[in-house]
């Protein structure tokens, strides 16, 4: 089997042969396939071998940044040094909390595996980190904050100044919260399902949260991110200007393990149809963020 791993790098070709593999502490490669994934742990942390699917559109790398072995590592990084084509790596990688990453070239994941281990022994100070940016940077973010922030300019803020149409395909992207002046706390009026919180939490914390203060941790929501996050919107909505962010955080959620979440955030001070003042926060989820894993951009 090996000398078929071998002779595919050797050729230029894909780097590793189609199908299931675990990779052990000696760089052999076992299948995978008729393995169960609830031992998906024992492999990669007490083992510490890598876990790859190979398809003939994608292959998908995992491992354990802490605890993976030095061999399965050299096999992985050796096949993508000497690979010439452009596939679709996707790498998934335990560091605190999961994190998956696509990328086009295999020189790209490449370099990130090797910047993710270097920095892998680095402690974690925050789970939640915001970057604020300037409003010029928007003209290089995802279409949907760039959309979001062109709804906010021809409204003047108002929401009654968007046509219906345009209003309603727009809705089920976003989040409003209302400003609730008596103690000066916003409070959840409308989370759309195709909303990043929706995404990340499910629908049915979503419709959970609908009357609640933004303020107050609920479910998955940590204080330190719920405090974070409330207190941006409340500062946008003092200023009456939109803002810009990039933020990466470590969410738990269903008992599950911690995964990290990266997005854009547009947040916009709105007049509500009641005459009342709200904010419209609409996110985009992507790796591509000005914010670090401890070290590891």
């Amino acid at each position: 089997m090996l000398k078929n791993f071998k002779a595919n790098v050797a050729q230029g070709s894909h780097p590793f042969v189609l199908g299931q593999w675990w990779i052990d502490d000696r760089g052999i490669f076992h299948p995978a396939i008729g393995i169960d994934r609830s031992l998906n742990n024992l492999f990669l942390r007490h083992l510490g071998q890598i876990k790859l699917n190979v398809t003939p559109n994608r292959t998908d790398i995992m491992w354990d940044t802490r605890n993976v072995e030095t061999a399965p590592l050299a096999s992985v990084l050796n096949r993508l040094s000497m690979c010439r084509q452009n596939i679709t790596i996707k790498l998934h990688f335990f560091y605190f909390g999961w994190v998956s990453e696509i990328y086009d070239h295999c020189q790209d994941a490449l370099e990130r595996i090797l910047l993710v281990q270097n920095n892998r022994s680095i402690a974690m100070l925050h789970p939640t980190q915001i970057n604020d940016h300037t409003i010029q940077d928007i003209e290089i973010a995802s279409t949907s904050i760039r959309h979001g922030y062109d709804l906010w300019k021809r409204s003047a803020g108002h929401y009654k100044n968007i046509p219906e149409d345009k209003l309603a395909a727009y809705l089920p992207y976003t989040s409003i919260y209302h400003h609730n002046r008596r103690d000066d706390s916003l409070i959840f009026s409308w989370i759309g399902d195709e909303s990043t919180s929706s995404k990340v939490y499910g629908s049915r914390w979503s419709n959970e949260m609908i009357g609640e203060d933004t303020g107050n941790p609920s479910g998955p929501e940590t204080p330190e991110y719920a405090s974070k996050i409330s207190k941006d919107m409340k500062d946008t909505l003092q200023t009456g200007e939109p803002r810009f962010q990039h933020i990466r955080t470590l969410v738990e959620h269903d008992g599950a393990e911690p995964i990290w979440v990266s997005y854009e955030r547009l947040i916009s001070p709105y007049q509500m149809a009641n005459d009342g003042t709200g904010i419209d926060v609409i996110c985009h989820l992507t790796q591509h963020i000005s914010i670090p894993f401890a070290g590891a951009p």
